[in-house]
């Protein structure tokens, strides 16, 4: 996946209008972990949690999270 496309996702979960970047601050709520654990379970095959995600403060913990492998 391109780091452009995982912004598009992640500016649609979080309901951001501002451009998003790697250093992007996000707030995880229990409306976007739903929506993340659905995104990550598609896109990555990973089966994320409350707990994968409480430390999560920006995009780029998420980038983390799945991988960086994962992202051209």
């Amino acid at each position: 996946m391109k780091k452009s496309e995982l912004f598009e996702e992640i500016a649609d979960i979080f309901e951001l209008e501002e451009e998003v970047n790697e250093e992007t601050t996000i707030s995880v709520d229990s409306l976007a972990l739903l929506s993340l654990i659905a995104f990550f379970d598609e896109n990555f095959g990973m089966q994320l949690t409350g707990s994968d995600t409480k430390n999560v403060s920006k995009v780029t913990d998420l980038i983390k999270i799945a991988g960086p492998e994962k992202f051209s």
